[in-house]
């Protein structure tokens, strides 16, 4: 599990590529969900970005990432006629539980409303709401 800091644990410096700072903001880290759900490559690729999009500093691009992530996946499944279902990515009785992690990592809005509909597989409205949040962020930066 990563440090809150991404601080390497024998020294204060930042380890950037083992616990980089924007994955090691809770005691949690992205990469540790990412591999006790099983998270295929696409959905893995979208809850990394949607994850740090306020930890990286480039919220809009990180968010325009994992739209891009989920739609490739789908378009993956939708050419080989095997349309993910709608169920969830992680059994009920798995560690660690959707809300510990999302407690942990400090999400509220959007963010944790995007995460919550990707782990559940809601796909509508996770693009829905990755759109009105990309929109959004385009709008404020106009």
């Amino acid at each position: 599990m990563g440090s809150s800091d991404g601080a390497c644990p024998k020294s204060n410096r930042i380890d950037m590529v083992q616990h980089p700072p924007h994955y090691t903001f809770g005691t949690i880290e992205v990469i540790d969900v990412i591999e006790a759900w099983r998270l295929p490559f696409h959905i893995a690729n979208a809850v990394k970005y949607v994850a740090r999009c306020d930890k990286k500093g480039k919220k809009l691009e990180d968010l325009k990432k994992a739209k891009w992530y989920v739609d490739r996946y789908l378009n993956h499944h939708k050419k080989n006629l095997s349309m993910p279902r709608g169920t969830s990515w992680i059994a009920q009785n798995e560690e660690p539980y959707i809300t510990t992690v999302l407690d942990d990592w400090k999400l509220e809005g959007p963010v944790r409303q995007i995460l919550v509909c990707l782990f559940f597989c809601d796909w509508v409205e996770v693009d829905r709401l990755l759109v009105n949040y990309i929109r959004e962020l385009e709008l404020k930066e106009a």
